[in-house]
């Protein structure tokens, strides 16, 4: 007989919620790239929880809340790529001039997403998020009733039955679904792990999630750098950008490689 850690849905979020409040004074105060990645994995990791469990307990109020999640979590999608645009500049194949005029244009294009994400809109949905945890129905729903082990193996065997069918034909949008899929159920499970380890749950095997995520990682965060470059393409000679986009090609080509000696 294992032990009730918790009762209500709403005390997996509590730690979340607060550690993202406390996060986002700190970026308005002074913007860090990795207060930013902390900021957006507590809130990645919310959403998780309520899509894989939430919907279980209150489908419609689920819903809801994971709108409000995703409108918070969508202006910061752009800010963390840029992010690691502007660090993965300094090793790129091109000359030091041009390296300086990308870190010019696109730290620019950063310091203005920055200024957007402090505006009264976006923090009027971090309210709601808070207020949302405090009197929605859903955060008072028994979650420790949810028959947690089927949800999670369910969820295995469709990821794992779409992850079988990627191929070289796959598009970067089916990746990028399949990436969002792992992660998602990466989050819940670890959650499962930490507040139900005395349960019997046999899906730690269920593939190096970690491993799958970074080569997931590596094919977004490149294809990211692909559009910003082709943004700019006029304002460099073309043989420099030509060889940007080869770089990053050869990576993205790389990654899908790996991607599929695991699913082989």
């Amino acid at each position: 007989m294992y032990k009730v850690v918790i009762v209500k849905f709403k005390n997996i979020f509590q730690d979340k919620i607060e550690l993202a409040l406390k996060l986002y004074k700190y970026l308005c105060v002074n913007y860090d790239v990795e207060d930013l990645h902390k900021y957006r994995v507590s809130l990645r990791k919310m959403l998780a929880y309520n899509q894989v469990f939430g919907v279980h307990l209150d489908e419609k109020n689920s819903q809801i809340v994971s709108k409000l999640l995703k409108d918070i979590i969508r202006p910061t999608s752009l800010l963390r790529d840029l992010d690691l645009f502007l660090v993965e500049i300094d090793v790129m194949r091109c000359s030091t001039q041009s390296k300086k005029k990308l870190l010019q244009i696109f730290t620019s294009k950063r310091d203005l997403l920055v200024d957007n994400f402090k505006d009264d809109a976006y923090k009027k949905n971090l309210q709601k998020l808070k207020v949302l945890t405090k009197k929605n129905e859903l955060f008072e729903g028994d979650f420790h009733k949810l028959d947690k082990i089927t949800i999670l193996q369910n969820m295995s065997k469709k990821i794992s039955k779409h992850f079988n069918l990627i191929d070289e034909n796959s598009s970067f949008e089916e990746l990028h679904k399949q990436r969002i899929k792992f992660k998602r159920f990466r989050y819940a499970l670890e959650m499962y792990m930490h507040y139900f380890s005395d349960e019997d749950l046999h899906l730690e095997n269920f593939y190096d999630l970690k491993k799958l995520q970074d080569i997931f990682g590596v094919i977004q965060d490149n294809s990211a750098r692909i559009v910003f470059l082709e943004d700019v393409r006029h304002e460099f000679e073309t043989h420099e950008i030509e060889n940007l986009l080869s770089d990053l090609n050869q990576k993205i080509k790389n990654a899908k490689q790996e991607l599929f000696r695991i699913v082989g």
